[in-house]
């Protein structure tokens, strides 16, 4: 039992100060694609203090905060989705600690980051999503 302790902390130790963080409420992997044929669109983008995931149809932009030791970029859209059914129900704040090839879920739980379709992948410009007429309007900048 001590060995299992040392290989898996208290949760509290691996995500104080840590991990990318966002409000519970929010819900990007809902419009995260679910389409064998275009893989890159099942992850999100994690990257300047957002987290982006789109179909190529819907597109949403959560706010999050990133901490320095985190290692922004792709993470599976199915990951979010599990680290908020596993961050406890009081809370309103679902973390989750991102490394170059694994994402710490709460409780300890380790996944790999990449599968065979998303190492190396690029995700897409989101911004062109967002038909041209809000873009003239302003709303690229709130981006």
């Amino acid at each position: 039992m001590r060995w299992m302790l040392q290989l898996y902390p208290n949760t509290s130790e691996i995500l104080r100060g840590l991990p990318v963080k966002f409000d519970k409420d929010y819900q990007p992997w809902l419009t995260a694609s679910t389409d064998k044929n275009r893989p890159v669109l099942g992850y999100a983008l994690v990257k300047d203090d957002k987290i982006v995931c789109t179909d190529g149809f819907a597109l949403s932009v959560v706010p999050c905060e990133i901490e320095p030791q985190d290692v922004p970029g792709l993470v599976p859209a199915k990951l979010l989705k599990l680290a908020a059914k596993e961050t406890h129900k009081r809370e309103g704040t679902v973390s989750l600690l991102l490394n170059d090839d694994t994402i710490t879920l709460p409780g300890g739980i380790q996944h790999p980051r990449y599968d065979e379709n998303g190492r190396g992948a690029e995700f897409p410009e989101y911004i062109r999503i967002v038909p041209q007429y809000w873009q003239r309007r302003g709303l690229k900048e709130s981006f």
